[in-house]
């Protein structure tokens, strides 16, 4: 009887944990979306991330030793080569994942092969891929992977972000290679 109490104890902490983590997870892409989706005409999700453009930025990453974040003078953050090795096997594990229309407000996800139709529809519109939020040092730290296109698919920008928790909104604290295309 006590192995059964101690299994279902168990059983239930973790899913607490898993549902605090799903919580928190909202939270987080729907101040991300909120930022990056300002603007007059509707903003969509792609259901996966594009693994090789993810590939390209973390080929440009690995290959330094560590990074310094010289845009906060508060702040001093270095990021050494074995995070960013975590954070790219972190990304790597998500290039099968797809993201669900419930998992953001009010936002349709498409699929890759969608992006050019969407945005040749309305020049206003907007397509965010993302990535699932990597926990970083703390709970109040993230890393992501974030593109944003627009213009029917000539323009856009993609990188790998630190996003931080500042008064109660998830705000990119540390942009660790971004580049526009």
């Amino acid at each position: 009887m006590r192995l059964l109490a101690f299994f279902l104890l168990i059983s239930y902490l973790s899913n607490a944990q898993e549902l605090g983590y799903e919580s928190r997870k909202r939270e987080i892409l729907s101040d991300i979306i909120r930022t990056e989706a300002f603007n007059k005409g509707e903003t969509f999700i792609t259901a996966k991330i594009d693994s090789a453009n993810v590939e390209h930025l973390l080929k440009s990453i690995l290959e330094k030793p560590y990074i310094v974040n010289f845009n906060n003078q508060k702040e001093n953050l270095i990021i050494t080569v074995e995070e960013l090795e975590y954070f790219a096997k972190a990304l790597r594990k998500q290039y099968k994942n797809e993201w669900k229309e419930d998992d953001f407000n009010n936002r349709k996800v498409i699929k890759q092969s969608d992006i050019p139709e969407c945005l040749y529809q309305d020049i206003n519109r907007k397509v965010v891929m993302i990535s699932d939020p990597i926990l970083f040092k703390s709970d109040q730290t993230i890393f992501v992977y974030l593109a944003n296109l627009c213009c029917c698919g000539a323009y856009g920008s993609s990188g790998l972000f630190l996003y931080t928790k500042k008064d109660g909104v998830w705000k990119k604290s540390f942009n660790i290679i971004e580049e526009d295309y």
